[in-house]
C-alpha cells in the first residue's frame, strides 16, 4: 500500500450542517436585524434580546423610571 494515505479521524462537525443562522427584524421600523446589533440601523431604537421569547425586541427607558434603569419594550 505504499503511496497511498491513511484516512485521518473523522471531523463531523466539519461536515455536518448548520442551521441558519438566525435573523430578526426590528419592530419598530421592519428593517433586518442580527443577534450583536444593540441599535437599528434604520430607526434608532434601542435592542434589548428577551430571551423568554427568542426576540429581539426595541425598547426604551420606563417613564419617570429613568434612575432605576428600567426599560420596557416600545410601543408602535
Amino acid at each position: 500500500m505504499k503511496g497511498r494515505r491513511r484516512p485521518g479521524p473523522r471531523l463531523p462537525f466539519l461536515v455536518e450542517e448548520r442551521e441558519p443562522m438566525k435573523t430578526f427584524r426590528c419592530d419598530n421600523c421592519g428593517h433586518p436585524l442580527f443577534f450583536e446589533n444593540v441599535q437599528c440601523l434604520q430607526c434608532g431604537s434601542a435592542l434589548a434580546f428577551l430571551p423568554d421569547r427568542l426576540a429581539l425586541c426595541a425598547v426604551e427607558p420606563v417613564p419617570d423610571q429613568n434612575e432605576r434603569g428600567l426599560w420596557q419594550r416600545k410601543k408602535p
